[in-house]
């Protein structure tokens, strides 16, 4: 489910991510963080 998850981050942001923002997304997941607000975490 959670790779699901973060192909939605992904394709949101509308471009791929780096290692960085990889492992962010990752924890962020796991964290129960929604997808939505992750997104705008890395729009800032």
């Amino acid at each position: 489910m959670r790779i699901l998850q973060a192909e939605d981050v992904r394709i949101e942001a509308g471009r791929t991510l780096s290692r960085k923002e990889r492992e962010y997304v990752r924890v962020q997941l796991e964290m129960g963080v929604d997808v939505s607000e992750i997104v705008a975490g890395l729009k800032r």
